[in-house]
């Protein structure tokens, strides 16, 4: 096999392929990849994803934390292929305001990450805070940081006064309860225009503490950049606990990427690629905050020149078409190494990339994010009629037995699950997996 062409397989559980974290983690470094390999994109809602896994050259999971995958991971070592597992945010630090916490608090879901990415031939870190931390769990790991697709020009500078901008979900409640209090204390904040992309939930908190704040509705990365053209100088707050600190500097490449000057707490994970007052800036307390402010919004030619030197450094060193050789190479030395035959390839494509989506995702998505509000007989209903289109879809049944034990309906419960355990077994003997304690 040359190893320089393969089928890269990229994993990972059902979630918006709009949103930033699919955007940054797999759809845009897959594309980049996809110039020079054959890269895959499917998610665990796809019917057929089991054999896409086994058929992969290099397969890629994306922080799924099943154990039902360890057979996998060993079936695919001894056929001399190579999978990689990546940790993308603390898994044993999930703040308990995030929808994830219930999931990733339980020890058993923890334990499970740490195993497959222990039995992984590597695992691949999107910070360096990451890799500090759990880089012990496989001797062979590297990182590879949130890039950008593509640099768009920088336009000139507006001519308008400085406005002030941030965006946050609801996982960023905290954030912005902390820099209300802070701008209310700032003696200009009366005096310059305030953006926001956020709730109305978090936009009342500025509002209450008497700041005059525009509000946009939070939306997808399209309306996100666009929201940045309307702002000069762009916040991103990080207060240094676990899950903070390993998340990515994702605010600061993308307001770099549309000229915003971007001030960011200091220490991880800004501090390892913004460069204080060359590229943007870096505050420990809220005096240095409100420091900072100040000088960029009296300063216009400080604005320009910071804008201009962050948006090289973009364009030299954050673009998805460097770090994706970066990849390559990594991928290429495992599928080169002692452990992995070159020769055992059996799947030619050409480059490129591709979603693999099945008509049944979108409702079987929904359905699920019902179930998690505690609609399960609605989940129920979508989860019926999906059954009459993908019967041996095992993950279906098993969804839609947990619904049933919901509502107390026992017997059809435990139905659903023999039903599933049995196209488990099945799905397993088709390609050649052996079941275990795990896969159940």
């Amino acid at each position: 096999m040359n190893t320089t062409s393969f089928l890269c397989v990229l994993f990972s559980h059902p979630q918006d392929r709009q949103s930033g974290d699919y955007l940054h983690r797999v759809a845009w470094p897959g594309k980049a990849l996809g110039r020079s390999v054959a890269v895959h994109a499917i998610q665990s809602s796809h019917p057929h994803h089991l054999e896409k896994l086994v058929e992969a050259d290099v397969l890629v999971i994306n922080m799924v934390a099943d154990a039902r995958l360890l057979p996998l991971i060993r079936k695919r070592r001894e056929e001399r292929k190579v999978t990689v597992f990546e940790i993308s945010d603390d898994f044993r630090s999930f703040p308990s305001h995030l929808p994830a916490h219930a999931f990733y608090s339980s020890r058993e879901v923890q334990d499970t990450i740490a195993t497959l990415a222990s039995e992984s031939d590597a695992i691949q870190f999107s910070s360096r805070f990451l890799r500090e931390k759990y880089g012990h769990l496989n001797a062979m790991h590297t990182t590879f940081p949130n890039q950008l697709p593509a640099i768009p020009t920088l336009k000139p500078a507006p001519g308008r006064k400085a406005v002030l901008g941030w965006a946050g979900s609801v996982g960023h409640f905290e954030d912005a309860r902390w820099l209300a209090g802070t701008l209310s204390r700032w003696t200009l904040a009366g005096k310059i225009a305030i953006r926001l992309m956020a709730t109305d939930e978090i936009a009342s908190l500025f509002r209450s503490s008497g700041l005059d704040v525009s509000v946009t509705t939070p939306g997808d990365m399209r309306a996100y950049l666009n929201f940045l053209g309307k702002i000069d100088i762009g916040l991103a707050i990080a207060h240094g606990d676990d899950f903070a600190s390993g998340r990515s500097d994702g605010k600061f490449i993308e307001y770099a990427s549309r000229g915003v000057v971007a001030v960011c707490s200091d220490g991880a994970p800004y501090s390892d690629s913004v460069r204080h007052g060359e590229t943007g800036f870096l505050f420990r307390d809220e005096e240095e905050l409100l420091e900072i402010l100040t000088r960029l919004v009296r300063d216009r030619g400080l604005r320009n020149r910071i804008r201009r030197q962050a948006h090289q450094y973009l364009r030299t060193s954050r673009t998805h078409a460097a770090a994706a050789q970066e990849r390559l190479d990594f991928y290429t030395r495992l599928l080169a190494s002692g452990k992995h035959d070159r020769a055992s390839a059996r799947v030619t494509a050409s480059p490129g990339y591709r979603e693999l989506i099945d008509d049944i995702e979108p409702a079987f998505t929904q359905a699920m994010l019902m179930h998690r509000e505690g609609k399960a007989a609605e989940a129920i209903a979508i989860y019926t009629r999906l059954a009459e289109k993908a019967p041996a879809f095992h993950l279906l049944w098993e969804r839609m037995g947990q619904a049933c034990t919901l509502l107390g309906a026992t017997a059809q419960a435990e139905s659903c699950r023999q039903r599933a355990r049995f196209l488990l077994e099945e799905d397993y003997a088709r390609c050649g997996l052996a079941m275990s304690s795990h896969a159940t």
